[in-house]
């Protein structure tokens, strides 16, 4: 069994492979259950028909599907990480561990996610721009833009992405925003413009506020 599962395990290019649990039934050894991740950078070498599916055992949606491909089009940083929640509220979120710290933060203060995603390592503007249209195709009544204060990535060159979504799409919900780092004195002169221009209902803020605050104020601001 175990050189037979190796053999399909080189053949398909499996990333990853758990038999669990394997059965005896007296003469066959029978597989009852399996998870297999493949390789998608050797989908080429096969003929694969199936949808693809997320680790929440469901099909891919739309905006899913369109995030990955902004990683896949530009290897400048990283932006195409989007998982689809069924809650209410956008998540522009901007670090690893900071990015599950405030989702976290958000469900405590009472908060319902509409998605996951995180973004970082100096995305081009280009990228988070396409990543801001993505969150906010979907139907929400507010958006948390938030990160630690960054050391790698210009907070210019992303908002200016940020920015160019918000001017599309004049949301009508509440918007908090938690960033900084390089540049982010024009960044915030850009949003503090923007806001105005458009008369969005938008608060700014930077590191003096705690990171896991913005949760709070965004909750606050929906309540008002």
């Amino acid at each position: 069994v175990a050189e037979k599962l190796f053999e399909i395990f080189l053949e398909e290019d499996i990333e990853f492979m758990e038999i669990n649990p394997l059965a005896f039934d007296g003469e066959y050894f029978i597989v009852t259950d399996a998870m297999i991740e493949l390789e998608d950078d050797a989908s080429f070498r096969h003929d694969w028909d199936f949808p693809e599916r997320t680790e929440f055992a469901r099909e891919k949606t739309k905006r899913e599907i369109a995030a990955e491909k902004i990683d896949e089009d530009d290897h400048r940083g990283v932006a195409g990480k989007y998982t689809e929640l069924e809650g209410d509220i956008g998540m522009m979120l901007a670090g690893g561990g900071a990015s599950l710290t405030n989702m976290d933060a958000l469900i405590e203060a009472g908060g319902k996610p509409a998605n996951y995603t995180e973004y970082g390592g100096n995305p081009p503007t280009e990228k988070v721009y396409r990543l801001s249209k993505i969150i906010m195709s979907k139907d929400l009544n507010a958006l948390l833009h938030v990160g630690g204060t960054a050391n790698n990535t210009n907070i210019l060159r992303t908002m200016k992405g940020f920015i160019q979504a918000l001017r599309e799409e004049e949301p009508d919900y509440p918007i908090v925003i938690r960033r900084d780092g390089p540049q982010a004195d024009e960044a915030f002169e850009l949003l503090r413009q923007v806001r105005d221009d458009l008369d969005l209902d938008m608060k700014l803020y930077r590191n003096d506020l705690p990171m896991t605050e913005s949760a709070e104020k965004l909750v606050g601001m929906m309540a008002e």
